[in-house]
């Protein structure tokens, strides 16, 4: 053993490895396998951090962060320092874990740490903890309780309770509650501050404002209703009864009872009045009657009594009534309307009719029946001294009914027939048979009946009424019993089970029994009637009229005694006749089979054994039915018999054994039932081979492909290689090869295994002919020991593998493709280079036609696939591919870097073509960029700015045209590689002019050939033209005695007006106004002195352009008030009244140009 040593340069370097042995000679083996090592670099990994939803029903609750992309981050328990388990983090760096089985319920803390592996690694710190609170108790409703009002009853329309559950809940909707006994519904939900997991719930509206009944509310069947954790309620139910209210917003009612409801003359009634609530204002008042007075009320709270005397021969019905609204409750609410109509009767009843609820007919001794004696009006009968009876015409001695019942109108009497009695049509004897006997018969009023009857068989009588005959004397009994049995084996005085019906006839007297019926007795017990007796009949006959064995034998289940008794058509009863005895025997002889074998092969036979439930002698081979064989040498008698069953020869039919039913018969005659149908296989003939064909999908395949090929039989086989392994051979081109048998023994179908090897070729695999199915010296026997028949379908026929599957065979691989040229589509196309621009890629390659054909080609940029051609025609000498991409973010995501690019055939068998020459694809997706700088925004007259172009990339097209200008012009420009200057000169004579500079999308390109991204704009205030010079408002000169004039006038909105005093060298500036939006200006000078001041005002805009001045105007300054002289007026300075009259001169002397104002004192 020979060892290396190896000083790793630096952790990341994948170093490879193979060895080669040299022998003394110098001979040197083949190389080794290659194996690879690294040392991994360490890196910081960042601490993960940890959430996790509080409270939670979950055991298993999901613990969420984030930590370095793909980090295994590893989560503990509870302060554990062995993980709970580990997650891995995304590409974008969230994870996601849970528990794999249940935690414990309880407070739970979670922390994490992320482990990054491979050729950089590392362990971070511990994360902050998480914790949460596993809840899986589920909440329970305590009570429900009423809050507002607390009593039980009320009239309130809004109802309050008050739900308590043991915790806080959630997602308690008002469609979670249930109102029972009314319409109303849950207005509001309110949790109960200060107490956790109480809610007051209000419950209003809909009919509680008139609702009388009890009102309740609870939890609603399938209340969505949790705790915090998510735990849903254990049940809708309270642990404790609910309470309800009971509204009541019923108005008062009295119930007026009487203790009479028929009254008779001068009979008088208590009359009772109950309120169902108390009254305060109840009284006799309130009551109104009809057909009699009222007196005596008294009473209080919720009972009152009166008594009513009907009016003096008055008869009908009186009432006794309250009207609505005549007395009200203690709330206020009044009664509802109550009555009471008592009969009032002074006539006395009466017979009607004569009447019997007894059918009518003729009756015998002992008979029942029942007479009704109708009055015109309801009665009561009462029976304390005695018992009211009614006389009845019998014959030699009448009979009395005595009173049984009465009710309403109808009094009821009952008469029992008695051996001597005798009538054709029963009726009273006169018209005073009804007899009080110390009873009474009164109606309601009390008034005493009236009983007379009407005459003997007048209308109403019961005579007229009825039918009823009674008759005392029996028939003379029957003689001359005969039974005739109906189908099957007919046996005198016996049944059998083919019997299916029985009849009998018996000799009566004529005349004895008119009407009457005939019974036919089997031990007493009636089993056949005979009713249609006629006055002249000397026999009776009968008939069970059944028509089935089963029918007859459920009708005479045993034998016995027969006999016949008549009846007369009151009933009477006859002796019975002399007896018959009847035999019977219903039991089927039955039949069982058996067999000395359940199987028969070539050369064997089975004994069948017959054995009967009882002797017969008239059993025999005949009697058996037979298939698949025969039978032969019958032997036996009494109940055991033999014979031999042979199977049919070169047959799988198998044996089928029965006796049929009636094929023999026992002593009784009764035929046997059907035997049992006695089987076994029988299988004398060999298998053979059905089908060839594989379990393989239909297509191509290549060298070192496995396929199982299916040999199908007619029957279960069985293998044995033991001697030898069976063997298939296939037609696979130069060498034909075999498949070797692999499984199937013990089924009809043998699977047989055929691996593909080079060289094999086949455009339908089939076997090489119908003889290549070989034994090698095992054997193909089916369950019976029969060797199989080996031979097959020939080739390509039906039922070959050739016909029953499309198997190709192809070991050759196809020519590498030549010529592969990529274009890139979309935006800027450079050769073999992807850009920022480009929206999908192309290629093609040259291959040769029909190598490949149905296969495909692949596009590979170094060892991944990115594009696949699968419609490769036989005629095809060259492939496409195409990424199928529409936008640039498509092809950057598909294709992130260069590389290079290969393509390679597949054919439809899977053999690979070696890769064709390679060509190198470049990307970059990096678009240029621009930015533009300026050293001034505003411009005025005169004024210039630098223009500054800073590109991200180095660019050989950049120009000066490629920057657009508004404004100005540009001069001076300078600059390479990615640095450019120029200068901007505004436009002349512009005003509140928006200039701007910018570069366009796509003015110039980068080295690779993308487009350059737009710059921003920037933009620029120009204003190069001179305001107007101002105009000052006066004439000149323009005097005054202020020597701080204010100087007003006109300029451009917004512009700053400066007044200057030229009347000094240099001039003297006075200061400056700003003019409004309507370009108005005034400006208060400074102090001037007295004399003139040649004034002129400039305007200077918001860009700083200056006007020229304006006109010059004067401002006279004048501060020094004038001398006044004045004459004396009239001389003297005394005017008098003739001097007034003839008017006086005032003069004098004042600064010339002054204006003189006289003022008179």
């Amino acid at each position: 053993m020979s060892t290396f040593e190896h000083i790793a340069v630096g952790r990341g370097i994948s170093y490879y490895y193979y060895v080669t042995a040299v022998d003394l000679r110098g001979n040197e083996s083949p190389a080794s396998d290659v194996i690879s090592w690294m040392l991994p670099v360490p890196v910081l990994v960042a601490t993960p951090t940890v959430v996790v939803t509080s409270p939670t029903s979950d055991l298993t609750p999901e613990i969420t962060g984030a930590a370095d992309a793909g980090a295994t981050v590893y989560i503990y328990l509870d302060g554990s320092s062995t993980p709970l388990g580990s997650a891995t983090a995304s590409s974008g760096g969230a994870y996601a874990f849970s528990p794999s089985s249940n935690l414990l319920a309880g407070t739970r803390t979670f922390r994490a740490r992320a482990v990054v592996t491979g050729v950089k690694t590392g362990t971070s710190g511990f994360s902050n903890t998480a914790t949460t609170v596993i809840d899986t108790t589920a909440p329970t409703l305590s009570s429900i309780s009423r809050l507002s009002p607390s009593s039980e009853t009320t009239g309130l329309d809004t109802l309050i309770f008050r739900f308590v559950f043991t915790e806080a809940v959630s997602g308690l909707l008002s469609n979670d509650f249930a109102v029972s006994g009314t319409t109303a519904t849950v207005s509001r939900i309110a949790m109960l501050g200060g107490s956790v997991g109480s809610y007051d719930v209000t419950v209003s509206g809909g009919n509680l404002a008139d609702r009388n009944g009890v009102i309740g509310l609870t939890l609603a069947t399938g209340a969505t209703v949790t705790d915090i954790a998510g735990n849903a309620l254990s049940s809708t139910t309270s642990s404790t009864t609910p309470q309800t209210y009971t509204l009541d917003n019923r108005n008062p009612v009295a119930t007026i009872t009487s203790s009479a409801t028929t009254l008779g003359a001068a009979n008088t009634a208590t009359i009772t009045f109950t309120l169902d609530q108390a009254s305060t204002d109840f009284g006799a008042d309130d009551i109104a009657s009809a057909g009699g007075t009222l007196s005596g009320f008294s009473g209080s709270g919720t009972t009152y009594t009166a008594t009513f005397t009907p009016s003096t021969g008055f008869s009908g019905t009186a009432t006794i009534s309250i009207d609505a609204g005549s007395f009200k409750n203690a709330s206020e609410v009044f009664n509802a309307a109550s009555s009471l109509n008592i009969t009032v009767d002074t006539t006395a009843p009466r017979v009607s009719s004569v009447q019997s609820t007894t059918a009518n007919g003729l009756y015998k001794v002992g008979a029942v029946i029942d007479i009704t004696v109708t009055f015109n009006e309801n009665i009561a009968v009462t029976t304390g001294a005695g018992v009211p009876t009614l006389l009845l015409e019998t014959g030699t001695t009448d009979q009395t009914a005595r009173y049984l019942s009465a009710s309403g109108a109808i009094a009821t009497f009952r008469y029992t027939t008695v051996a001597g009695d005798v009538t054709t049509d029963l009726d009273f004897v006169t018209t005073a048979s009804l007899v009080l006997n110390g009873g009474s018969i009164r109606d309601a009023a009390g008034n005493a009946a009236n009983l007379t009857l009407m005459s003997p068989g007048a209308t109403g009588s019961l005579a007229a009424n009825a039918a009823i005959g009674v008759d005392t004397v029996a028939p003379v009994a029957p003689t001359s019993l005969v039974l005739t049995p109906v189908g099957g084996v007919v046996r005198s005085n016996k049944l059998t089970a083919t019997n299916t019906n029985l009849t009998a006839s018996a000799t009566v007297v004529a005349g004895d029994a008119t009407g009457g019926t005939a019974t036919l007795y089997l031990d007493g017990i009636s089993i056949a009637t005979d009713a249609s007796i006629s006055s002249s009949d000397t026999s009776v006959t009968f008939d069970l009229g059944k028509t089935t064995a089963a029918d007859l034998q459920a009708a005479v289940a045993a034998g016995g005694v027969l006999t016949v008794k008549t009846a007369d058509l009151a009933g009477n009863l006859s002796l019975a006749s002399t007896g018959v005895t009847l035999g019977i025997d219903y039991v089927v002889p039955t039949i069982a089979l058996t067999s000395s074998r359940s199987a028969l092969l070539t050369g064997q036979t089975a004994t069948i054994t017959a054995t009967l439930s009882e002797t017969t002698s008239d059993f025999a081979i005949g009697d058996v039915t037979v298939t698949g064989g025969t039978v032969s040498s019958f032997a036996g008698s009494g109940t055991s018999y033999t014979f031999t069953f042979t199977p049919a020869t070169n047959s799988t039919t198998s044996m089928s054994i029965s006796v049929q039913a009636g094929s023999f018969a026992d002593a009784f005659g009764n035929t046997n039932s059907a035997s049992n149908t006695l089987g076994a296989t029988v299988d004398t003939a060999a298998p053979s081979v059905s089908s060839v064909s594989s379990s393989s999908s239909n297509g191509s395949y290549r060298a070192g492909a496995t396929l199982s090929i299916t040999v199908v039989f007619n029957d279960v086989v069985t293998v044995s290689t033991g001697g030898g392994v069976p063997t298939l051979l296939l037609e696979t081109g130069t060498t034909d090869t075999s498949a070797t048998y692999s499984s199937g023994s013990g089924t009809n179908t043998l699977t047989f295994r055929y691996v593909v090897v080079a060289g094999n070729a086949s455009t339908d695999l089939d076997q090489q002919s119908n003889a290549a199915l070989a034994l090698n010296g095992g054997t193909i026997r089916d369950a019976s020991g029969n060797d199989a028949v080996l031979t097959l379908a020939s080739p390509g026929a039906s039922g070959s593998l050739g016909a029953n599957k499309a198997l190709v065979i192809d070991t050759v691989a196809p020519s590498a493709p030549t010529s592969l040229v990529a274009t890139a589509i979309g935006g800027t196309v450079v050769a073999n280079t992807l850009l920022a621009s480009n929206t999908n890629l192309t290629a093609t390659a040259s291959i040769t036609a029909g190598q490949a054909t149905d296969g495909s080609a692949e596009l590979l940029l170094g060892s991944a696939v990115i594009a696949t051609d699968s419609s490769i025609a036989s005629g095809d000498t060259s492939v496409s591919f195409t990424l199928g991409l529409t936008t640039t973010a498509q092809v950057q995501a598909a294709i992130a870097a260069g590389g290079v690019l290969t393509t390679r055939l597949i054919d439809l068998a899977g053999n690979t073509s070696a890769s064709s020459t390679s060509v190198n694809l470049a990307v970059d997706y990096v678009v240029p960029t621009v930015a533009l700088t300026i050293s001034r925004s505003s411009f005025k007259i005169g004024q210039t700015a630098t223009v500054s172009v800073e590109l991200s990339e180095s660019s050989s097209n950049f120009v000066v045209g490629d920057i657009s200008v508004v404004g100005g012009l540009l001069s001076g420009f300078t600059g390479s590689g990615t640095t450019y200057s120029a200068t901007f000169t505004p436009t002349n004579g512009s005003n509140a002019l928006s200039g701007s500079v910018s570069i366009a999308l796509g003015a110039f390109t980068d080295a690779a050939g993308n487009a350059s991204s737009a710059s921003s704009t920037l933009s620029l205030t120009i204003d190069t033209l001179a305001p107007n010079a101002p105009a000052v408002t006066g004439t000149s000169p323009i005097s005054t005695s202020s020597a701080t004039p204010t100087i007003s006038g006109t300029a451009e909105a917004n512009a700053v007006v400066a007044l200057a005093d030229n009347s000094t060298t240099p001039a003297t500036q006075l200061g400056t106004a700003t003019a409004d939006a309507n370009g108005a200006w005034s400006l208060t000078v400074p102090t001037l002195l007295d004399g003139d001041h040649a004034i002129t005002a400039t305007a200077t805009d918001g860009a700083g352009n200056t006007s020229s001045a304006s006109t010059s105007k004067t401002w006279r300054i004048d501060t020094t008030p004038p001398s006044v002289s004045m004459t004396a007026v009239a001389g003297n300075d005394n005017v008098t009244r003739a001097e007034k009259d003839a008017g006086v001169t005032v003069s004098g002397t004042v600064e010339a140009g002054a204006t003189v104002a006289l003022e008179f004192k």
